[in-house]
């Protein structure tokens, strides 16, 4: 079967695809629809986006999201996760629906893959722009989501899986405080506001 699952995070809008399958996807195409216009095209990041070889995005809007390989195919390995980045603009309504080609089925065989709306499936707790690793980019991405996209749990899974490329970045312990400080009094004041 051909389990190709898209996920959307309501909350942040962020979306990822998998490989849900216990064989390989041939991926040469996907489209993604919203009759509601709840896509956001200048968010939107693709495998063109990624560099990914032979693939084109088609005419990005809030209606549509499209992508193909004129090379080719690209090979998902059961379980693999390809980030989106974020597809859904404020005014989003749930009505997504997705359908890709897998030419390892036959040259014109086309899907309708799995749309979910729920928390997306992490390989590293804190890793929130999915990219495999736990670094400053993802210290900033909880820190200006803080409250909103992101919570504490958020920011002590990047706390205890920080890992970031260049090992001389490091944030002292003190900086990691100072964060957690800041949080803590930011929904501290939330709380107060109340």
């Amino acid at each position: 079967e051909n389990n190709l699952v898209l996920t959307i995070d309501p909350n942040t809008g962020m979306a990822v695809l998998q490989n849900n399958s216990l064989r390989e996807i041939s991926l040469s195409s996907y489209d993604i629809e919203s009759n509601a216009g709840s896509l956001d095209a200048s968010t939107f990041e693709g495998l063109e986006d990624k560099s990914t070889p032979g693939w084109e995005e088609a005419n990005p809007t809030a209606n549509h999201l499209a992508e193909l390989n004129v090379e080719g195919m690209l090979t998902l390995e059961p379980g693999q996760i390809i980030n989106l980045g974020d597809i859904l603009n404020d005014q989003a309504v749930q009505d997504i629906i997705m359908t890709f080609s897998d030419g390892g089925v036959g040259k014109d065989a086309i899907f309708d893959a799995d749309v979910e709306y729920g928390t997306l499936p992490f390989l590293v707790d804190g890793d929130v722009n999915w990219d495999m690793i736990v670094d400053d980019i993802d210290l900033k991405l909880i820190k200006e989501g803080f409250g909103e996209k992101y919570t504490l749990a958020h920011l002590f899974a990047a706390r205890n899986n920080y890992n970031p490329v260049d090992p001389s970045s490091v944030p002292e312990p003190a900086s990691i405080f100072t964060i957690l400080t800041m949080v803590t009094s930011a929904l501290i004041r939330r709380q107060n506001s109340k």
